[in-house]
């Protein structure tokens, strides 16, 4: 091979390599702001739950709204972005907790669909679920089968798997 030909064969894989990232930047780009409208309607809907509460936004990202009482958190790690209807649209739900005082009280999972370009709350799901999964438009929890305030909560045995899969404008159960 001449110093020619592999100068122009180093190029195009620079030049592959280069618009690799660059889509992978735009994807991040596009991943982040849905992120962000997430976490702004999940704290919209959090907020109009107090007269008067204090917020925070901790070092690891996560947001506390509450009061004396009754505090809850949405932990942006805890966003699942995916297809959860029929359409093409990525959407999304976000788990947020609540606590009363220093036990945990019940998580709900907030299901936001993409209508109009826009992410939309459709439906809340309080079964202090935890989602594991979502592939082919079926979302996978985990639900305990104690209550939040028990000491066995966290049980590994003591975990339920739950299906929903989306009909009639809303997650349905479906096992």
């Amino acid at each position: 091979m001449k110093t020619k030909d592999i100068v122009i064969f180093l190029a195009l894989i620079l030049l592959a390599c280069n618009r690799n990232n660059t889509n992978r930047g735009a994807e991040s780009t596009i991943t982040m702001q849905t992120k962000q409208q997430v976490m702004s309607i999940a704290l919209d809907y959090v907020r109009v739950k107090f007269n008067d509460s204090e917020e925070n936004v901790l070092a690891d990202g996560k947001v506390k709204i509450g009061d004396n009482q009754l505090t809850y958190i949405a932990d942006p790690k805890e966003i699942v972005l995916g297809l959860i209807d029929n359409d093409e649209n990525e959407d999304a739900i976000i788990t947020i907790s609540s606590q009363k005082g220093k036990f945990r009280s019940k998580t709900e999972q907030l299901i936001l669909i993409s209508t109009g370009g826009k992410l939309v709350l459709s439906q809340v799901i309080s079964d202090n679920m935890k989602i594991i999964g979502l592939k082919d438009r079926i979302v996978t929890g985990e639900i305990s089968k104690f209550p939040p305030d028990s000491p066995n909560v966290d049980c590994p045995i003591c975990q339920e798997i739950v299906k929903y899969h989306f009909k009639d404008d809303k997650l349905v159960k479906i096992n």
